[in-house]
């Protein structure tokens, strides 16, 4: 006997370009969790949401020509969004090659407070090295506050 499914109407109202970044914001927030989340897929639905939300567009059609010529264009990370992230946010964001040179001055500038001209001069390769070695600095502050808060009995150092 042959299964047959069962009849599914969907509605002929189409979703804004608004209303699907909006959704589409709340699925990256998902995906956000350190443990059962995926980092890559939040950070590239954040950009489309971001495209998305800010879009004139009434539907997606009309969006798709846009986004074909803002694909050069990539979207910049607020800069109070940079200051809040994690130390692995940070580095994920470095290592990933679709960030852009601007970006990883706009992660130094916000995250680490390093003067933007100072990395304008530096090659993309070396605003990386800089970054990195800035996390390795902030590490290593941790560490030795850490080790001051035990007793000195308690050393490991």
């Amino acid at each position: 006997m042959k299964k047959t499914s069962p009849n599914i109407e969907y509605s002929s109202n189409e979703l804004s370009t608004k209303e699907l970044g909006l959704y589409l914001s709340k699925l990256s927030a998902l995906n956000r969790n350190e443990k059962t989340g995926n980092l890559a897929l939040s950070r590239s639905l954040d950009v489309l949401s971001n495209f998305l939300i800010s879009s004139r567009a009434k539907s997606i059609a009309d969006a798709l020509p846009r986004m074909q010529s803002d694909k050069a264009k990539k979207i910049d990370f607020p800069e109070s969004d940079i200051a809040s992230w994690t130390k692995e946010d940070v580095i994920s964001h470095i290592e990933n090659q679709t960030t852009t040179r601007q970006q990883l001055i706009s992660i130094g500038k916000a995250r680490f407070g390093i003067p933007s001209s100072r990395l304008q001069k530096l090659s993309r390769e070396e605003i990386m090295r800089a970054l990195f070695a800035v996390i390795g600095h902030e590490q290593s502050i941790e560490i030795l506050s850490d080790q001051a808060k035990i007793g000195g009995e308690n050393r490991n150092s």
